[in-house]
């Protein structure tokens, strides 16, 4: 765009959507933010939704890491109720598990549930095993959350056949430790802190991974007793878990 000034408006919003998404998968929310703007603010000049709605995508991203579920939730809401504005059915799709996953945190957990089958059933015609894991993995996580351990299991295992089919190393461990959070919540406290031992060094040897993977660590850890380790673990996590209010009260409450 720099060295062709004269570039129509459509294909500068397009840059400044992509633009706003590299700066959010590394954690710079304020940046992600303005790019998002900038670009939405573009694509109403254009007149072009698909643009719009990327734009909107990234703000409800943002929204959601920062602590804001009700800009997150709104913008999310006005984006699936207007699907045909999407540039694509991944687009879609997605935006059904983000949603989903807004309303869990919030406790809206039926709703978490609506949301994440319509983005599992959008994803499964589209032949993308590595989308569609990360599908389950969210299912997997709602079930947890509402105590349906036996689907829990399923979703979660299903996540983990996907991604060994897409060879998605991150999503397979990342399934593995919401299995052993499973087994913890059923009980099986030494068999659950086998399951964290074997899959946790292999998580947090990617550069970047689900922190909610640490939360979930902590609990298992202090379930079966091992306190100094989960205190450990806890100091690990909670500084990178600082810039996202939500997932760093979770791991103060299990300090708590």
């Amino acid at each position: 765009a720099v060295l062709q000034p004269d570039l129509p408006l459509p294909d500068l919003g397009r840059l400044y959507n992509l633009l706003s998404v590299a700066a959010w998968r590394q954690g710079h929310y304020d940046e992600g933010r303005a790019h998002a703007e900038r670009a939405r603010e573009i694509a109403r000049r254009a007149g072009d939704r698909t643009i719009e709605w990327r734009a909107r995508l990234s703000l409800a991203t943002v929204a959601s890491f920062v602590g804001d579920p009700a800009e997150a939730t709104a913008e999310y809401e006005r984006c699936v109720a207007r699907p045909e504005n999407f540039g694509s059915e991944r687009d879609r799709a997605g935006t059904h598990t983000n949603l989903a996953m807004v309303y869990r945190e919030a406790g809206r957990l039926e709703e978490a549930l609506g949301q994440q089958w319509l983005s599992i059933r959008a994803f499964e015609p589209l032949g993308l095993p590595f989308n569609l894991a990360l599908a389950w993995t969210g299912l997997g996580i709602i079930r947890i959350g509402r105590g349906d351990l036996a689907e829990a299991r399923e979703a979660m295992t299903e996540a983990r056949t996907l991604g060994t089919a897409a060879g998605a190393a991150r999503v397979v461990v990342t399934a593995d430790v919401y299995l052993a959070e499973i087994a913890s919540l059923e009980g099986e406290t030494l068999e659950a802190r086998r399951r964290l031992d074997e899959a946790f060094p292999a998580l947090t040897a990617f550069e970047v991974h689900d922190l909610g993977c640490d939360e979930a660590a902590v609990r298992i850890l202090r379930r079966a007793g091992d306190l100094e380790a989960a205190r450990e673990r806890f100091e690990t996590a909670h500084e990178a878990a600082r810039p996202l209010p939500v997932l760093h009260g979770l791991l103060l409450m299990e300090r708590a």
